[in-house]
């Protein structure tokens, strides 16, 4: 008799393990054929993107993304902001031409004007006298028409491809001093 039990038992339990083995790889199946079609539905086609003069909109997603919120917030407490004396910042400033599409890199400044093979006058402001980064109290201005403070030690301006040529920068401080340059 504890023979027959044990022998149904056994059968049972083999039963169960091979129906539970082959229902476990057909969920795994259903769950990856699922995955799979929210994948494809969500998959956007940037290909707009890469077209010239295409001018990137900021998603509600991309807008509230807390790394960007802390990027800006780290970057900010290394700025020394509203420096009266050009002296003590060391100043690059940039042409830079042929724009890729934004989507392809995310940037926690402001970047206004930014279009695909567009092009951009860039300034960038560090401590001469130590780490991190400055800024002027006075004004950043490219061909006499201000460039925005765009964050974390950098002005930044984009601008359309037929607007490229010689543009004349001009970095002035409340004390007088007053940088000016021609970018090609």
């Amino acid at each position: 008799m504890k023979q027959l039990i044990f022998k149904t038992l056994l059968l049972i339990s083999t039963i169960l393990f091979i129906s539970s083995t082959a229902t476990a790889q057909s969920f795994k199946d259903k769950m990856k054929a699922s995955k799979d079609k929210l994948a494809s539905k969500v998959q956007k086609d940037n290909s707009a993107a890469y077209e010239c003069g295409h001018v990137h909109k900021e998603s509600l997603a991309e807008k509230a993304n807390p790394m960007k919120a802390l990027g800006k917030a780290m970057g900010g407490t290394a700025t020394k902001g509203s420096n009266p004396d050009l002296g003590t910042a060391a100043i690059s400033v940039f042409y830079q031409a042929h724009y890729h599409p934004q989507f392809v890199m995310k940037y926690p400044t402001k970047i206004p004007g930014w279009e695909t093979c567009g092009d951009a006058v860039i300034a960038g402001f560090t401590n001469k006298d130590g780490a991190g980064l400055s800024t002027t109290d006075g004004a950043v201005t490219m061909n006499g028409e201000e460039i925005a403070y765009s964050g974390i030690g950098t002005y930044f301006q984009g601008f359309s491809p037929d607007k490229r040529g010689t543009k004349n920068i001009t970095i002035s401080s409340s004390d007088g001093d007053k940088v000016e340059l021609d970018l090609e």
